[in-house]
């Protein structure tokens, strides 16, 4: 079984030793110009501009006691504004409570913004706190609150009405006036009649004004009225955004008649501060921001999520509040609208859950506030990293829906470790799920998580820490601040630490020096010495990055260097690539010094050209192009040398050469040579292009000064100094994209791939093909003249009856159950996998078994007589078999017999388990949200005794019965009503019953007595029947005309479509062959001519097919 790094001490090493001659991609790199990882990113999750909501205004315009003109209350209607009754008090009073009410509902959601509130006002009013507001908040971002119920409604051009000073008229405000003295950027919220109209203005306004940008939230649409129900408050929409909790239970308990349980009075006292998630209501407030998040992050695009919830708290808090006044509006006639625009979600799945979790509150607040028992509280974030943990067990290619949710599970110290071990797995799958966790908003809880000393934190943290910066280089920078990086220094530093965590440390600090300068100097003043072998090749490429360029310490290490060099001979290829890494960014002192220790280096690595990894070769090739870029002039010399050794004596003098240094040249140079014959392309490829510059080089100089100065010498012809440093050359100056020396390395870039490379569908991928293939093998097959021999004997060492047998379709796996036993063979080679208990219950035993997934990661759906079923993962790893789920699939067993039976098949194109048995129901469970999805009555009174179903179409069920019926049903009809079509031709208990799947909805059935009968889905009788001698046990192809039956007298039979005998088997094979066992199981393989037989003493003998 795979190791798994997130239930063990120690975490997987991010290249796998299985991994390490894996060199072809590396290789494939360097040819193809690999684009190293950050590159990939464009950091679309980091809010680059971010703002703040610093004012906010808050316009009432009620003139409590005059109604409008174009209003028409009801009696009763209602008068709640802000949670104050308008009614109970003098006006003048009602609506400074209400404005002070208004102001502290909004603090809540922005306390340090600056308030100012206008109560019923005039034009000027308005205009001055406009102004005012834009003034002291500069850039920042202004929200404008407006209360329009005591005035008439937005006119069509997109006025809102206010009061002249007398209170005699009502005065219109145009949006444009209004937009113009708020300015940009900007909320408006208009709790009104009719506010669609000014959403539609400010539409036309954009088209034609540059540099708009405000946000609307609007309570309704044109021409839709507020809702005046006496038991809401007036201001709905408001109470929506700013006291969501509140108004959501009280709309709770209006939708559900609850009034009776739950006292409306009671249910608004939920004990608790809204800001703290310890208590009930702070509890509720938390799980609400979490639901609301996840259904914006679901539905919303990525960059109007990030806009809208990650921008600006206020905004965030707003627009949170905001779907749940779009669900809550919606129910009352209103469709509420918005700038931007939004998709709906008032029917997200979510919802249902934010419903369950009120009404586990509510059911439980009667007793909390008597003192008769303590408040218990919600399972809500236990039950979603349970889904997140079975989305990961599922492996999909698609961001999970609980991901924002585990976010918000970091907040509690109770479940972190948990969620971040989670969110360690999903960030494992590869970039884009760790792009996805990074566009949730992720980063700032697992940047201030570096400050906990908590020892249990360091190994996810690392992990997660890992990915992340493989992924985005860009945190470089705040792991600068504060001194974050030293939280990987403190580990690796640490020997105590697990190697693989030290690892992971050391590549998280080679990521952060790369290409940033500020991180190397940080770096430099920390005192680290790794003596590990094991940390070889990562404390290469860590000190390679450090030194490249800095003088001082190249100096250093080159002075030093025989330690690190002995490494080159290391039995890794890794290893070695590494220390040529390393050589190469030691290259390029400014200082003559540097020349004897660079040429002593080249040459103590000439030997590398035979070396037997490509990767290594390729870094040599990389080394010396540095290196023949250093000194360029000499690698010249050193090939006009060659040249003229291979012709006639040169009248050029090469007497001075050596003075120059030229022998330590020559041999690098005639490397070189070798390495650009290399038999591995890309190797061959890379020396080629420096071999090749030399050689343009050295004919252009030749003949200049062959036609100038012919008498000067071949040393005056170059400068022995480094005189092409200062550029780089253009390989090939034709090429559009020439390669310039000296070459890139792209070795860090290999070496964190495995690390970061995708947790790819490349097993699944096989999979499909070879069951494809295997498809198309056995549909192709011909039965004609075949012959079931006995192909091989699997003998269990349970004393007990095989009750069942299931062949997986395409692996050579067979489950046998006995009792309460799980048994799982490779029947091909006649080897018990692995056995396990299904339930401990003696009083019950396996009635059916049915795979689910089976073209990739399989699971078995085994069904207990007691109407229980399970669903096991991993079942054929031996002692690793994990129960995934398990539930009550028939509530209503008959007590017809000792042993009820239960039967289960599965649709996998819709994840729907179908469930029948002794009982007056078939029930569809969908398996991944483990619901009843439908409920079909049998309309029979006895139980049924065997199950078949449609699985392409997954809509047709056919289900035979004790009393000799078949009953044909369709899921799509009504579930009180779904039958299609019943039998009566049987007149015995209907032992089997098939839907041949591959075929043309052809059914087969057979009943106890040996009657066989054939069946089409749109006939009212059998088309076909067969009548064979009485039969215990009968199974029929899934995909061939093909039926097995057993009898009492101890044999086996297989017949065609027409009753002809294809085999029958009374003794097994071998000269001492016995009687077979009575038979107690037939099964067929879904896909091959194979049949296997369960008895009475717990063996199963496989029949497979021959031709005759």
């Amino acid at each position: 079984m795979a190791f798994n790094p997130y239930q063990s001490d120690k975490f997987k090493a991010f290249i796998p030793s299985d991994q390490i001659s894996e060199y072809q991609d590396y290789l494939t790199f360097q040819c193809n110009s690999y684009k190293a990882t950050e590159q990939e990113v464009t950091e679309t999750w980091r809010m680059r501009d971010r703002l703040k909501t610093v004012s906010v205004g808050l316009v009432v315009c009620l003139n409590i006691g005059v109604d409008p003109p174009d209003v028409i209350r009801p009696n009763p209607c209602a008068t709640l504004e802000c949670w104050v009754d308008t009614t109970g008090q003098a006006p003048g009073k009602a609506l400074e409570n209400i404005g002070k009410n208004l102001q502290q509902q909004y603090e809540f959601w922005q306390p340090r913004a600056r308030y100012r509130t206008a109560l019923d006002p005039t034009t000027d009013d308005v205009k001055k706190l406009c102004i005012g507001l834009r003034k002291s908040s500069k850039d920042e971002r202004v929200l404008l609150h407006y209360n329009g119920h005591g005035v008439p409604k937005p006119t069509i051009n997109g006025e809102i009405w206010v009061f002249n000073k007398e209170y005699t008229q009502y005065v219109p405000l145009s949006l444009y006036d209004l937009l113009s003295w708020v300015g940009s950027p900007s909320v408006f919220v208009f709790d009104c009649s009719c506010a669609g109209y000014l959403i539609q203005s400010y539409n036309k306004f954009e088209k034609h004004e540059q540099g708009m940008s405000a946000i609307f939230l609007a309570a309704c649409s044109k021409n839709e009225s507020l809702p005046m129900n006496p038991d809401l408050p007036a201001d709905l929409f408001t109470s929506c955004l700013t006291t969501p909790i509140e108004i959501s239970i009280r709309w709770f308990v209006l939708q559900r008649d609850l009034l009776w349980h739950v006292p409306m009075d009671v249910a608004v006292k939920i004990p608790g501060k809204l800001n703290d998630r310890k208590t009930p209501l702070g509890e509720l407030n938390w799980i609400f921001t979490a639901i609301t998040d996840t259904i914006a992050w679901s539905v919303f695009p990525r960059e109007l999520f990030k806009k809208l919830f990650r921008q600006d708290l206020m905004v965030a808090g707003l627009f949170r509040n905001y779907l749940l006044a779009e669900r809550i509006m919606k129910s009352y006639g209103c469709n509420v609208t918005s700038i931007p625009s939004l998709p709906p979600t008032s029917h997200h799945e979510l919802w249902e859950t934010w419903d369950l979790v009120l009404d586990m509150c509510l059911s439980q607040i009667n007793d909390v506030l008597k003192e008769k028992k303590e408040y218990e509280f919600s399972s809500f974030f236990e039950d979603q990293l349970v889904c997140f943990e079975k989305w990961l067990d599922r492996g999909e290619r698609r961001a999970p829906i609980q991901l924002p949710i585990v976010l918000q599970v970091l907040l509690s110290q109770q479940h972190r470790i948990r969620a971040l071990r989670l969110i360690a797995r999903f960030v494992d799958l590869g970039p884009w799920a760790v792009r996805e966790a990074l566009s949730v908003g992720i980063f700032p809880y697992t940047l201030k998580l570096l400050q906990s000393p908590a020892v249990e934190l360091k190994e996810v943290l690392v992990y997660i820490w890992c990915k992340i910066i493989c992924v985005d280089l860009s945190v470089q920078s705040d792991l600068l601040k504060d001194s974050a990086f030293m939280y990987f220094v403190n580990i690796l530093k640490n020997v105590e630490e697990p190697l693989d965590r030290r690892k992971m440390c050391l590549l998280i600090l080679t990521l952060f020096c790369k290409d940033h300068p500020a991180g190397q100097e940080a770096i430099c003043g920390v005192e680290m010495e790794l003596e590990s072998d094991c940390l070889r090749q990562w404390q290469c490429v860590f000190k390679g990055i450090l030194i490249k360029n800095n003088q001082l310490l190249k100096l250093e290490f080159l002075k030093d260097y025989e330690k690190m060099h002995l490494w080159i001979s290391d039995r890794d290829a890794n290893v070695r690539a590494s220390v040529l890494f390393l050589l190469t960014c030691s290259l390029g002192g400014e200082e003559e010094i540097f020349l004897d220790y660079e040429t002593k280096i080249a040459l103590s690595l000439i030997s590398l050209i035979n070396d037997s990894s490509p990767i290594v070769r390729n870094e040599l090739v990389i080394f010396y192009s540095h290196f023949i870029y250093l000194y360029f002039n000499k690698f010249i010399l050193a090939a006009f040398d060659l040249i003229e050794k291979k012709g006639d004596k040169s009248r050029y003098s090469l007497m001075d050469l050596d003075k120059a240094g030229f022998s330590a040249f020559s041999p690098v140079w005639k490397a070189m040579l070798v390495l650009s014959v290399d038999s591995y392309p890309s190797v061959s490829t890379l020396a080629k292009h420096c071999v090749d510059q030399i050689h343009s080089q050295f004919i252009r100089k030749k003949n200049r000064f062959t036609s100038s100065q012919p008498e000067l010498s071949s040393s005056s012809m170059f400068d022995s100094s480094r005189s092409f440093k200062t550029s780089n050359f253009s390989i090939n100056p034709n090429n559009n994209n020439p390669i310039k020396l000296p070459l890139k390395s792209s070795f860090l870039e290999y070496s964190i791939e495995f690390f970061n490379k995708e947790k790819s569908l490349n097993l699944n991928k096989w999979k499909q093909q070879r069951n494809w293939k295997m498809k198309q093998e056995y549909l192709q097959s011909d039965l004609d003249l075949l012959k079931f021999d006995e192909f091989g004997v699997l003998t269990n060492d349970l004393d007990s009856n095989i009750d069942y047998c299931k062949f997986h379709t395409f692996d050579s796996h067979l489950i046998s159950c006995s009792n309460s036993t799980l048994t799982i063979w490779d029947w091909k080679f006649g080897k018990k996998i692995n056995e396990f208990k299904n339930h401990e219950n003696k009083q019950c035993k396996i009635s059916n078994i049915c795979f689910l997934n089976e073209e990739n990661d399989s699971m078995i759906a085994c069904a207990s007589n007691d109407g229980i079923v399970r669903i096991w993962k991993d079942y054929n790893h031996q002692f690793n078999e994990s129960l995934v789920t398990s539930w009550r699939c028939l509530l209503d067993l008959m007590p017809m017999r000792n042993f009820p039976n239960v039967f289960v098949d599965f649709w996998q194109n819709c994840g729907t388990l179908v469930c029948a048995g002794d009982s007056k129901s078939i029930k569809l469970w969908d398996v991944e949200k483990q619901s009843c999805i439908n409920d079909i009555s049998t309309h029979c009174m006895v139980g049924a005794t065997c199950l078949t179903t449609e699985r392409v179409g997954c809509c047709l069920i056919v289900a035979g019965f004790v009393d000799g019926s078949l009953r044909f049903y369709d899921k799509r009809l009504k579930s009180s009503n779904c039958i299609v079509n019943t039998f009566h031709e049987h007149s015995t208990a209907v032992l089997n019953v098939k839907l041949q799947n591959q075929g043309f909805r052809d059914v087969i059935s057979g009943s106890a007595e040996g009657d066989i009968r054939y069946w089409d889905v749109s006939s009212t009788a059998s088309i076909k029947s067969l009548n064979l001698s009485r039969i215990s046990s009968l199974d029929f192809h899934d995909a061939y005309p093909l039926i097995a039956s057993s009898s009492e007298n101890q044999d086996v039979k297989i017949f065609n479509s027409d009753g002809h005998i294809l085999s029958n088997n009374k003794y097994h094979e071998g000269f001492l062959g016995h009687r077979i066992s009575p038979v107690t199981s037939l099964s067929f393989h879904s896909l091959d001519t194979v049949l296997a037989v369960g008895s009475t003493d717990g063996d199963i003998t496989i029949f497979k097919a021959t031709k005759i």
